[in-house]
């Protein structure tokens, strides 16, 4: 921080790409007037590739997870949050981990066959994998912004995440999505337990709405070529 500090004096102007960094830059006594808002986007094309569902239950909720195998992604806390939900929900999990050799071995100890590990999916494909679900879970214990939660707004997922600050700006709560107790597999097992069909797909489409409105590439582009200018 003392570094950024120093830094901050020779600078025009400081970009963040949250609410919540912006926040925080406020906090740390960073000049608000050199402060800007600039939040990270998404194109909002989603092409289509040929994909095969991995969903095997036909009327089960059908959630994903999206991202790597780490503390940080927080996959061990809801896959305990899985053994305490209902039994009619599915998961499938896209990303492997970083250790190999450690958090890979401990997550796949889960055995059920409504648990569905994909591996690693190319991003230009990831789309066409995310609409056979309706929900994305987002169980971080921290993030610079999450940038995966816009992934799952531009394919009409609602989203199911941790309240943690990055996050917390993203989702609104009980509209697009629903926040759970950060760390907490029984209030994540809660919520998943409480929601149907109805009220995830009401909620996907108000978060594609706010994707369009917010989080568009087209102005944040706009955005940061007018802060050059």
């Amino acid at each position: 921080m003392i570094v950024e500090k120093i830094l901050s004096i020779k600078t025009d102007t400081i970009i963040n790409i949250s609410e919540n960094e912006q926040r925080l830059s406020k906090e740390a006594g960073f000049p608000k007037s050199k402060l800007k808002l600039i939040t990270n986007s998404v194109v909002l094309k989603t092409p289509s590739f040929p994909a095969r569902s991995p969903y095997v239950l036909s009327d089960s909720i059908k959630l994903v997870f999206v991202g790597r195998f780490s503390k940080q992604k927080g996959l061990d806390i809801l896959l305990k949050s899985f053994e305490m939900a209902n039994k009619n929900i599915e998961l499938m999990v896209i990303g492997d981990a970083a250790d190999k050799n450690n958090f890979r071995t401990d997550s796949q100890s889960i055995s059920s066959p409504r648990i569905h590990f994909m591996g690693w999916i190319d991003n230009e494909k990831l789309d066409s994998y995310l609409k056979f679900a309706d929900a994305m879970v987002i169980p971080s214990r921290w993030e610079g912004f999450g940038l995966v939660a816009l992934e799952g707004m531009k394919n009409k997922l609602a989203l199911i995440a941790s309240d943690i600050p990055t996050l917390s700006d993203i989702v609104i709560n009980e509209q697009t999505g629903v926040l759970f107790k950060a760390g907490d597999s029984e209030s994540l097992a809660a919520q998943i337990n409480r929601l149907s069909h109805g009220t995830l797909k009401k909620m996907g489409k108000a978060g594609k709405l706010e994707l369009e409105k917010k989080y568009n590439s087209f102005d944040m582009n706009e955005k940061i070529m007018d802060t050059y200018k």
